[in-house]
């Protein structure tokens, strides 16, 4: 078995891993909640079916709002959490 106190791996390697790993979760994961949320909150009663689908969302959120909002709005607020 090896020996714990002889692992290679230094605090600072594990830190940068996890940092790019919890930056990497946030970007790609972003964009699902941002239509996720949007699904939710548009189409209600109160507001009427706005979005047929996930796809139909995305592409219209894409049209008028630009790939900037769909990608990065919002994630300095989740990355400083």
């Amino acid at each position: 078995m090896a020996d714990a106190s002889s692992s290679s791996s230094s605090p600072y390697k594990d830190y940068v891993a996890g940092l790019t790993a919890g930056v990497a979760t946030v970007i790609t994961g972003h964009p699902f909640d941002t239509i996720k949320v949007k699904l939710q909150k548009h189409n209600t009663e109160l507001h009427g079916v706005k979005y047929r689908s996930a796809l139909h969302c995305t592409t219209r959120i894409l049209k008028n709002e630009g790939v900037c909002f769909f990608l990065f709005l919002g994630d300095a607020v989740l990355i400083h959490i």
